[in-house]
């Protein structure tokens, strides 16, 4: 009889380990797909991010050419200023 009890003890203690087991991968499962959608509003935002980025890459390209603009047309007027009344100075 006492080996029937110490199998069926073993079994018992096996069985615990096992329950003990699987309520950890319940919680591990549960981690990983809250990462998981954690992960996707993290690259959801970063498209939003990139499309922004795009629009300002956009609206640099135009501030640039204005600045362009801006600096030949000074130039050509301080040459043009000192063509004209540099003498005077």
């Amino acid at each position: 009889m006492d080996s029937i009890e110490t199998r069926l003890d073993k079994i018992e203690s096996k069985i615990d380990r096992l329950v003990e087991a699987m309520a950890d991968i319940r919680v591990l499962d549960q981690r990983v797909t809250q990462n998981g959608e954690s992960l996707s509003r993290a690259f959801a935002r970063i498209e939003q991010h990139d499309k922004v980025l795009e629009k300002l890459n956009g609206s640099a390209r135009v501030v640039s050419f204005i600045e362009r603009a801006f600096w030949v047309i000074a130039t050509a007027g301080a040459g043009y200023y000192f063509y004209n009344f540099g003498d005077k100075l």
